[in-house]
């Protein structure tokens, strides 16, 4: 079969799985405007629980991540359509907070990359705390993926159905650049439920269900692999920004968590989610716990791969004074929409399970007075290092 029958077979996929019944359930991006700047919040709106023997396990807690820009969704492979290519609905977007800013103009979709970490499964470890035979899959702290181009045969198509004109669009990540409308002249109608998620049916800024659509020219379906789709939101709207770069994780199908490399897809989505500036543990609040964090890895560096959550604040492989000031610049803030009840279930065996039983509990001290006695300790606890990502 020829690429451009693959090609072919692409846009019929693509508008057969413009559909909810397709989607992983609850995957979604909240597009806000924070400080003039677009924003994608990843957030799960329903638990994702299981019922073996009568037992009930929920392994996703509904909620916002406490990071942003980053969520996965799994492949879902339909039955009458080639089962060469798979697609998926979700994760979708809907408008949010702040985002009346954008009435009466677009939100447009650019893809600008794509990447992908194959062998996922050689790393996973079982974690002795589940009971399930279902659930044993992890990847160990620190772990880095190894993220490589997707072959010069893979393609991911990413594509949207507008709903008032019925125009189908598409981009690639053959062609990173490529835009896509997802709103035309936002009508400017924002609602929410209870839980402060968008809820507006018959606003066009509402249920933005993208699809997405995987080639290939190989007889299997992508299995133990992980890809990654780089894209960035951009509006007509006067005075806001370009979102920063947003990741959707595509993960395998499968009969349960282990084989979908669910607790994978989520670990991936907390190493390369933006949490907030010194929010190393990821609560939603930049505190003592987050200084802790930041002391214990100060004079890391070059190279250091801990990330946000080891106290490199702005990414670039050290942690300085640089990181210090973010800190303290934001030391208090809180974003209380991002606080979780509970962190979710499958988090804890990524990314902020590498800090439980790590972080003393804070000294109720003033603010202020705090950050100038903890400052001057930074340079003697230096050499106390402890990596996490």
């Amino acid at each position: 079969m020829t690429r451009n029958t693959f090609h072919t077979t692409a846009l019929v996929l693509a508008a057969a799985c413009a559909t909810p019944a397709l989607a992983h359930d609850g995957r979604r991006f909240q597009v806000e405007v924070v400080d003039n700047q677009l924003v994608a919040r990843g957030l799960n709106t329903q638990n994702n629980a299981i019922s073996p023997g009568g037992q009930t396990t929920v392994i996703d807690t509904k909620g916002f991540r406490p990071y942003t820009s980053a969520n996965h969704g799994h492949w879902t492979y339909p039955d009458a359509v080639t089962t060469l290519v798979p697609g998926s609905t979700l994760p979708g977007y809907d408008l949010g907070q702040g985002a009346d800013a954008l009435a009466a103009h677009d939100l447009t979709y650019t893809i600008t990359g794509a990447f992908k970490w194959t062998g996922v499964s050689a790393v996973l470890v079982p974690d002795p705390t589940f009971v399930l035979p279902t659930l044993p899959a992890f990847v160990p702290d620190g772990t880095v993926p190894n993220f490589e181009p997707l072959a010069p045969e893979e393609e991911i198509r990413v594509a949207y159905i507008d709903p008032d004109s019925l125009v189908f669009s598409d981009v690639t990540t053959d062609a990173p650049g490529g835009t896509l409308p997802l709103v035309n002249s936002f009508d400017g109608v924002l609602n929410f439920d209870a839980d402060g998620f968008a809820d507006a049916p018959g606003s066009n800024g509402y249920d933005i269900d993208v699809t997405y659509a995987y080639f290939h020219d190989q007889d299997a379906l992508p299995v133990d692999t992980l890809y990654v789709i780089e894209a960035t939101l951009s509006t007509t709207a006067p005075g806001v920004a370009d979102s920063d770069t947003i990741y959707t994780i595509l993960s395998p199908d499968g009969a349960n968590p282990a084989q979908r490399l669910h607790f994978a897809a989520l670990y991936v989505e907390a190493f390369l989610g933006t949490f907030l500036p010194g929010d190393a543990n990821g609560d939603g609040v930049v505190d003592l716990l987050d200084f802790d964090v930041l002391a214990q890895s100060f004079g890391q560096g070059p190279g250091f791969l801990g990330g946000p959550s080891g106290g490199d604040f702005n990414a670039d492989g050290a942690v300085n004074l640089l990181d210090f000031d973010l800190l303290a610049q934001n030391f208090g803030a809180s974003n209380p929409a991002t606080i979780p009840s509970a962190l979710p279930g499958a988090l804890s065996g990524a990314l902020p399970r590498a800090l439980s039983g790590a972080l003393p509990g804070a000294v109720p001290e003033p603010a202020s007075a705090a950050l100038l006695v903890l400052a001057g300790s930074l340079l003697a606890r230096g050499r106390r290092r402890r990596r996490t990502a």
